[in-house]
């Protein structure tokens, strides 16, 4: 992740959305240490989730019936391990009659991918990162499960097909998948 550039934090946006998450004393700590070190010593609390993005650009997309990040995709962190890079990729919020569904490509470059899709309680996971996957295949049925404050949610392994289909959706829009989408 090195080639990444990192999320410029004396974007306004940025300062403001953090102040707005964090609190104005914690968020001002936070971005001083990253304006003067390019990195933080902790994560505060307010922003460790299991993926947080510091910078996400959504448009409609009519063709589609959803929204599509437009643009770079910052990754904040990733659980308690700062991160702070801008990314290729898609990320896609769609509504379906009975629920919701999210899908999401992130691209470190085009050997290195994560691929999340989730709906109904249910997320399969695929990725160019093979110890990633062994990790989860590995885990037996009851550890594949997560709680939430809004129930639970099951993971796996994905298959790339599914990957390839949903890069495919946008690469006839204007000529950009959101990334190599390599399989």
């Amino acid at each position: 992740m090195g080639s990444l550039k990192p999320i410029d934090v004396t974007n306004k946006d940025v300062q403001k959305n953090l102040r707005q998450l964090m609190g104005k004393d914690v968020a001002d700590k936070f971005i001083t240490q990253l304006t003067l070190y390019g990195t933080a010593k902790k994560i505060p609390k307010e922003i460790q989730s299991q993926l947080f993005f510091s910078q996400l650009n959504m448009k409609w997309n009519n063709q589609t019936r959803s929204y599509v990040s437009d643009g770079k995709i910052g990754v904040g962190s990733v659980g308690k391990t700062f991160v702070n890079k801008l990314c290729d990729g898609k990320i896609e919020f769609k509504k379906h009659r009975g629920a919701d569904e999210i899908n999401m490509y992130i691209e470190l470059d085009p050997q290195h991918w994560y691929y999340f899709n989730y709906v109904n309680g249910f997320m399969q996971v695929m990725s160019s990162n093979n110890d990633f996957l062994t990790a989860i295949s590995s885990l037996k049925p009851d550890k594949r499960e997560t709680k939430t404050d809004k129930g639970k949610y099951t993971f796996n392994v994905s298959t790339s097909n599914k990957k390839t289909i949903f890069l495919r959706k946008f690469s006839t829009d204007s000529g950009d998948n959101g990334g190599g989408g390599g399989n």
